[in-house]
């Protein structure tokens, strides 16, 4: 897995600010551009109306056409035509009467040539228009004007409208105030962020999360068992690449009731420590350790490879503790020959001999048809156990164990191992194990003589126990176990008997 290195760049406060600025300019050139394109389009249709009504009232409201008509000498028309150029707001004010001569007054001289000939005459007919000149647009209305019902001549008029420019200035203009107090908000809100962001991360800029983030990557990589990250709310958010072979590549995020339905039903309140669930058509040893801020970490690892690294340690450890409470209890036993001895009884002695030797005997044959070492040293080292508590532990001449797999022999030693114990604590005197094949695969019963379960106890289910605090886990452990591998546990009250009971099936 290739993992590239983040590159330190900008800090966080410059980054919001740039973010921030950009977005403000964009908002207020894509506001500025529109309310300048509605405004043209307002302002220039309103004005168009207005320059319309204007012009009519310079050409027909007024004695425009007599004054063409009557006008005796070019000053005279020029004047009169500059008079109405001054009442009528036009820009440009040109007339013809009936012989060509012209008069005119206009603002610029570009204006005038724009819409009269070099040789006097006017460059357009009867009409109306619109015309840039010098890039300012004009609307213009040409028409021939009659004194009565004689011929007066033509006049041409011609209105400035506004420009984008002259629009876009004076929104500008209009809109500076707003436009700097929003440039204020932008910064003040952008510090704000900056610094509740800050907090929240830690004092850590981007390229520090970006770098925390490759290393825990890197991390997580280097890491043999599945690690899987689970939030408040039964997201599965993260897991490594163990895990994600392990669950089949899941869709990330997913819930954990999707992505794992067996552990999603597991008290995830609390703290789990190396708890068998099935997964995948295998078993797996879970390690769950909740997060203080809500959700919990999960480490699995394979239970059979866990089990086949550990084999050799756990045997020799039973076998150990098997040996020591057999030479613990010899030693008592040849104490006592000795003494017996001392004391010239010889015939005593020659009897707990024959005591020792009948048990040992009686052992070895309910042994006999016990293949499963493991079993095996269990149940001798269990025995001796019980010779120390004064108590009896009887097993059924015809218990019968074959040679299990790993994870199975794990399971029935497990449960063995938690059952006898729990009878030795509760029980008067006696304890009982019978383990046999039937059809459906290997059961096996522990029995004691004790008082048996409170009744309303699940003594499978996880933290319920009659024995204090800190208690409870151990067959809530085999429970599980069991139903990684396909067994089922049980208890049941019969007669004076108390029996726990494990059915696991076989390959």
């Amino acid at each position: 897995m290739t993992i590239s290195r983040p590159v330190r760049g900008r800090s966080l406060r410059s980054e919001l600010l740039l973010w921030q600025l950009g977005s403000l300019l964009l908002v207020i050139v894509a506001l500025g551009g529109g309310t300048v394109l509605f405004t043209q389009n307002y302002v220039r249709s309103q004005f168009l109306d207005i320059r319309k009504s204007q012009a009519e009232a310079v050409l027909h409201g007024t004695d425009l056409a007599l004054g063409l008509q009557d006008a005796a000498d070019e000053q005279t028309r020029d004047d009169w035509m500059a008079h109405w150029r001054e009442q009528g707001g036009a820009a440009l004010l040109a007339g013809w009467n009936e012989r060509g001569e012209m008069s005119f007054d206009a603002l610029t001289l570009e204006l005038a040539h724009a819409f009269i000939g070099e040789g006097g005459q006017p460059l357009f007919g009867e009409g109306e228009g619109v015309l840039n000149v010098e890039g300012e647009p004009y609307y213009w209305r040409s028409e021939v004007l009659f004194g009565g019902q004689q011929l007066a001549g033509q006049a041409v008029v011609a209105f400035s409208l506004p420009s984008r420019m002259n629009l876009l200035q004076a929104v500008t203009q209009q809109q500076f105030p707003l436009i700097l107090g929003a440039l204020a908000f932008a910064l003040l809100s952008s510090w704000l962020m900056w610094r509740r962001l800050r907090r929240t991360l830690l004092d850590l800029e981007p390229a520090d999360i970006a770098a925390l983030t490759v290393r825990q990557r890197q991390l997580l990589s280097t890491v043999p068992d599945g690690v899987m990250l689970v939030d408040a709310a039964g997201m599965v958010t993260l897991v490594n690449e163990p895990a994600a072979q392990a669950l089949g590549q899941p869709d990330l995020p997913g819930h954990l009731k999707q992505v794992w339905p067996q552990l999603a039903a597991l008290p995830t309140g609390e703290e789990l420590r190396r708890w068998p669930l099935p997964l995948a058509g295998r078993v797996v040893l879970v390690n769950l350790t909740p997060l203080r801020e809500g959700g919990f970490l999960v480490a699995l690892t394979d239970r059979e490879e866990a089990t086949r690294l550990a084999e050799q340690l756990t045997d020799t450890r039973r076998f150990i503790d098997a040996m020591r409470a057999r030479t613990h209890e010899y030693g008592n036993r040849l104490h006592i020959i000795a003494g017996f001895l001392q004391l010239g009884r010889n015939s005593e002695a020659l009897q707990v001999i024959q005591d020792e030797l009948e048990a040992e005997v009686g052992l070895n044959q309910a042994l006999a048809a016990v293949a499963e070492p493991r079993v095996a040293a269990l149940l001798a080292g269990k025995a001796a156990r019980a010779h120390e508590l004064r108590l009896t532990l009887i097993i059924e001449p015809e218990s019968e164990v074959p040679l299990l797999s790993p994870v199975q022999a794990d399971t029935l030693v497990t449960a063995l191992g938690n059952y006898i114990e729990n009878a030795f604590e509760a029980s008067a005197g006696e304890v009982r194990v019978g383990i046999g094949l039937d059809p459906y695969g290997l059961s096996a019963e522990v029995r004691d003589d004790g008082p048996g379960v409170p009744a309303g106890l699940n003594p499978f289910a996880p933290g319920q126990t009659s024995k204090g605090a800190g208690r409870g886990q151990g067959l809530a452990g085999v429970a599980a176990l069991a139903q990684a591998v396909g067994g089922e546990v049980w208890h049941e009250r019969q007669g004076p008997w108390t029996v726990f009971g494990l059915n696991l099936p076989l390959e």
